[in-house]
């Protein structure tokens, strides 16, 4: 074998190992810097595989599949960052929870009886109030049937009872509606203080599970 072919068959080897890219920025760089064989042999070689157009086209693919899977690894380094801060998060507050849960059983006795005793005057208030306001609406409905017949038994002396009837209804409703709105309004009252005091002994942190249903009498 003669030296021209040796180092033909050396060039041509050479172009065969190089990859789709580098055998494109070959040939567009061919004026420069390659002999006319290693240009013929270049573009015999991208023949070979296709054609320039095929090669540009699995190389854009190849591009985008790289870019695509860097656009994945930084979007699982970012989940990943993100699953850190939330386990960080979490166990801060469970670090704070148990603080708190340590705080609640190093926490005086002196400290929960007061706190109990707060709570349950508190409760001892909302139901009272709401025990008044259902006495008023009774007194309320109690009155007005009270006068309903009074008015009957007036009417059926003087001979007259449908209209005392209707008049004693209307009456008694004008008497009785006002005071039954009343004991709506403070029963109201009283279940809104006892929907605060529930909320607020649930958040206690000085109160253990215990003494929170005993306070709310659960």
């Amino acid at each position: 074998m003669s030296l021209d072919k040796l180092r033909l068959r050396e060039l041509e080897d050479k172009i065969r190992a190089h990859s789709d890219s580098e055998l494109l920025s070959l040939l567009d760089d061919k004026l420069d810097n390659w002999t006319p064989e290693a240009v013929t042999l270049a573009t015999s070689e991208v023949e070979s595989r296709g054609g320039l157009e095929v090669l540009r086209t699995r190389i854009r693919e190849r591009h985008e599949r790289e870019e695509q899977a860097q656009q994945k690894r930084i979007a699982e380094e970012r989940e990943k960052e993100e699953r850190e801060r939330q386990d960080q998060a979490r166990q801060n507050r469970e670090r704070q929870e148990q603080a708190l849960v340590e705080s609640h059983r190093s926490s005086p006795p002196e400290a929960e009886s007061s706190v109990m005793k707060r709570y349950s005057d508190a409760y001892l208030v909302a139901r009272a109030t709401t025990s008044i306001g259902v006495a008023v609406k009774t007194v309320g409905i109690g009155l007005g049937l009270l006068i309903v017949i009074a008015a009957v038994i007036f009417g059926s002396q003087a001979t007259n009872t449908i209209q005392a009837f209707i008049g004693g209804f209307i009456l008694g409703a004008v008497a009785a509606i006002p005071i039954y709105v009343l004991g709506v309004l403070v029963s109201a009252h009283g279940e809104v203080l006892k929907a605060t005091l529930d909320s607020a002994v649930h958040s206690s942190p000085f109160l253990k599970k215990e003494d929170m249903a005993k306070v709310m009498s659960l």
